[in-house]
């Protein structure tokens, strides 16, 4: 799913829309409304993971939600949260290099912007509402 996501540029111009500074951070709402309910439309299947790895910091997972199956979004431990373990949080990767830069993005508006007002109003709610966001530039497969 990470792949299709990234691949299909989803990432693109994604607003890092909270940040629980030193802890978490989080993105993959698109701006585009029309494409997040295209990818809402079709949600992840999940699979039962028999030794899931832990969430430490730099690791990545989709987001987990006991009222919704997971979809596009994302976070990035910026430090180990071992309590997201047994909350369904599977990391699907790491940070390799970067980190640093990571926990410098803007963490002012914490866990302010609302998603299902992201969703609704998509880039117009971000930008009139929440001006100083970190942004996603470009995502792409390296390797």
């Amino acid at each position: 799913r990470f792949r299709q996501l990234v691949n299909s540029k989803f990432f693109d111009g994604c607003a890092i829309f909270r940040v629980i500074p030193g802890v978490v951070l989080q993105f993959g709402l698109s701006s585009n409304r029309t494409l997040q309910a295209q990818w809402d439309a079709q949600p992840l299947s999940d699979e039962a993971v028999a030794h899931p790895d832990w969430n430490i910091r730099g690791s990545v997972a989709f987001v987990a939600s006991d009222t919704s199956p997971r979809g596009t979004q994302l976070i990035i431990n910026l430090d180990d949260n071992p309590n997201l373990d047994d909350k369904g949080y599977v990391p699907i990767g790491r940070v390799v290099f970067g980190m640093p830069t990571l926990a410098s993005v803007y963490s002012g508006y914490r866990d302010r912007p609302q998603q299902a007002e992201i969703r609704k109003r998509g880039g117009e709610y971000l930008q009139s509402e929440f001006p100083r966001l970190s942004r996603i530039v470009s995502v792409r497969q390296v390797a």
